[in-house]
């Protein structure tokens, strides 16, 4: 139940990217982000992407062996997080700004946009897979080809300026940039789900309902639980399965509630889609 403004988003990412500048973030400089999902999450990737560098999301909730191989292999020297959080992370070579205990600093840094100029080919994140082998990989993207993917998209869903996009991506999943950049390249609207709600159907369902959102994307594996619950869709909404194969059963089910439903599918090395169609009842 918090929301922020355009406005208040630039400002408070602007002043993160002071900070971020003032410690020796620049063009290309990894930078650890573990936040949960919340209005902060957001301020986060974007005060990092502004100070110019690229974020590598981490979950708390890894395993220990796995947190600690990816900040040594990303030799990562600042981290975006809160102070509940850091204490798990175990990652003491680490300069931290905790969001929310290093407020008085945030707070006296200028909200002015920098002037710093950032290239398309600069390092935008570096997002984490298993690989073939199991072994976690970091793929590095460019800041060209995330804003490919966005412009096309943008174009396929007519997103807009009353466009209000709901997901529910852990932002270690590199869904979750869609998420969350789609509706702000179009003037829309964001619908951050915490991950309690994620993981409830339920409250999941509520949460649908009371926000409305135009555009609502899922992997099949959320949207079968969703509809085991009891959902009963979202009027007018235009749907999104990605991540995964989608099941006949699943897609008919869908199809009762929305007359546009798209199949989404990349591996994370393409960019987060490299192929999509609209899934129609005669299919």
């Amino acid at each position: 139940e918090q929301q922020l403004s355009y406005r208040e988003l630039n400002e408070r990412s602007n002043q993160l990217a002071h900070v971020l500048r003032s410690h020796g973030v620049g063009p290309e400089t990894l930078v650890g982000l573990c936040l949960d999902r919340s209005p902060e999450l957001v301020v986060g990737i974007l005060g990092i992407l502004k100070a110019g560098g690229a974020y590598v999301p981490v979950d708390a909730d890894y395993p220990q062996e796995r947190l600690q191989f990816m900040l040594a292999d990303t030799s990562i020297r600042f981290l975006v997080t809160t102070h509940d959080l850091l204490s798990l992370l175990h990652a003491t070579d680490c300069e931290a700004v905790c969001l929310d205990i290093d407020t008085t600093s945030l707070q006296n840094m200028p909200r002015s946009n920098l002037s710093l100029k950032i290239e398309g080919s600069s390092l935008a994140y570096v997002m984490y897979t298993s690989g073939s082998t199991g072994r976690p990989k970091g793929v590095a993207v460019a800041h060209r080809s995330v804003s490919n993917l966005l412009l096309g998209m943008r174009n396929i869903l007519r997103s807009n300026a009353r466009t209000r996009y709901l997901g529910i991506a852990s932002p270690t999943f590199d869904i979750s940039v869609a998420e969350i950049f789609q509706p702000l390249v179009s003037g829309g609207t964001m619908i951050m789900v915490s991950k309690a709600m994620a993981q409830d159907p339920l409250m999941l369902a509520e949460v649908i309902s009371v926000s409305r959102p135009t555009i609502l994307q899922a992997t099949p594996a959320s949207w079968s639980v969703l509809l085991d619950a009891g959902w009963n869709g979202a009027e007018g909404a235009i749907l999104i399965s990605t991540g995964e194969a989608i099941s006949r059963s699943i897609v008919g089910q869908l199809l009762n509630f929305t007359n546009t439903l798209y199949d989404l599918y990349g591996p994370t090395e393409t960019t987060i889609w490299s192929t999509y169609r609209q899934i129609t009842e005669e299919q």
